[in-house]
């Protein structure tokens, strides 16, 4: 079985917030978004620093929400809180594991847990780009220009994660939306680990909607199944079988739930995310049905 490059360029680095580890290598500093924008959703565009994540759901709110062009590319905002046992027996073959802390609000430029042929490490969400990086990159555009090319067949990983939010409208309004995989397993963000900085960094890689999100949106990540998770990181593959993988995963495989409203804020942090009533009355809005 032929192994792909995977991490290749990783580094050992601290666990997010102090998560349980099974063998971690040097640490390092861990990128965290620079709050220096009133709108801390356009404050995803500012560059990065160094810092620890948010510590704390702090709850706030800052109506009215923002329009549909400010809130959100997909896929543009994670959440992880995948039990250590669990990432595990969801990656067996990996040697070398850092499980991060729980976070629920997870966007462009912060840590992300990128998993290769071997590891399991915490490396920034976003590669060198415009901007602050290229956190999402269309797999149309990786399969035909030749730069991706080579990330495709030398770099992929997966972003384990579990559940990826998109917004709905609701007149003027729009309100998140947790996407989970059906069976509760972690889902299988496929990505390539490239550089930011000369530092290590993932983006993820986008496809079509499957029915499930073609109402939200009309892109969605690439999410793979643990068969295919584990040929995208473990198998030598030519570049028509990586476009192979590189589609929607099936209709009715994932579950949907609001969210809260406050997760419309990056600096808001916790599980009461996942509550759309975890808002005062007077903030209360219209929930899926």
């Amino acid at each position: 079985m032929g192994v792909a490059g995977g991490l290749a360029l990783a580094v050992g680095v601290a666990p997010l917030g102090g998560g349980d580890t099974r063998t971690v290598a040097d640490p390092a500093e861990q990128p965290a978004i620079a709050m220096t924008s009133t709108n801390p959703v356009k404050a995803l565009l500012i560059e990065d620093t160094t810092g620890p994540p948010p510590a704390s759901f702090q709850r706030v709110l800052t109506p009215p929400f923002a329009s549909k062009g400010e809130l959100t590319d997909m896929c543009g905002r994670i959440a992880y809180s995948i039990p250590h046992d669990v990432l595990i027996s969801s990656y067996p073959w990996v040697s070398q594991v850092v499980n991060p802390a729980p976070r629920y609000n997870i966007a462009p430029t912060d840590p992300v847990l990128a998993v290769g042929p071997d590891r399991a490490e915490v490396v920034r969400w976003g590669i060198d780009g415009a901007g602050s990086g290229l956190f999402n990159l269309r797999s149309e555009t990786a399969t035909e220009r030749p730069y991706y090319q080579r990330m495709l067949l030398q770099s992929r990983v997966l972003v384990p994660a579990s559940h990826f939010y998109e917004w709905r409208s609701n007149g003027a309004s729009r309100l998140p939306v947790a996407v989970f995989r059906g069976d509760g397993r972690p889902l299988n963000l496929a990505g390539v680990i490239a550089a930011w900085k000369g530092r290590p960094a993932v983006t993820v890689l986008t496809t079509i909607p499957n029915d499930d999100i073609a109402g939200l949106h009309n892109r969605m990540p690439v999410v793979l199944n643990d068969d295919d998770a584990a040929t995208w990181v473990l198998e030598d593959m030519s570049l028509d079988q990586v476009a192979g993988l590189l589609k929607p995963c099936p209709n009715g495989w994932l579950r949907l739930a609001a969210a809260s409203p406050l997760l419309n804020d990056v600096r808001n942090e916790g599980p009461d995310l996942l509550d759309p009533a975890a808002l005062p009355p007077e903030f209360q809005l219209e929930l899926i049905p």
